[in-house]
């Protein structure tokens, strides 16, 4: 797959700022900055949504954890007398 150019939109960005006032556009690349972070976090959770993992039953994957947590502190299922 290919990946994605940006440039052409970065461009974009920065000719736009170029006419707007400083405070303007420092505010205006501040919400870019946050609407491109939770773009990011949109794709993350759904490439997530996406992996192997997600296939399995939650009572599996629970099992699976509980032993991991086991094999790697194995106090932690110990109970306090």
């Amino acid at each position: 797959m290919a990946s994605v150019s940006f440039s052409h939109s970065l461009n974009a960005l920065q000719t736009k700022l170029l006419t707007l006032p400083k405070r303007a556009a420092r505010d205006a690349l501040d919400q870019h900055v946050q609407d491109t972070t939770d773009y990011l976090h949109s794709l993350n959770r759904l490439r997530n949504n996406h992996c192997h993992i997600n296939d399995l039953p939650p009572e599996v994957l629970g099992m699976i954890l509980d032993k991991a947590l086991e094999v790697r502190m194995p106090n932690a299922y110990r109970t306090i007398s």
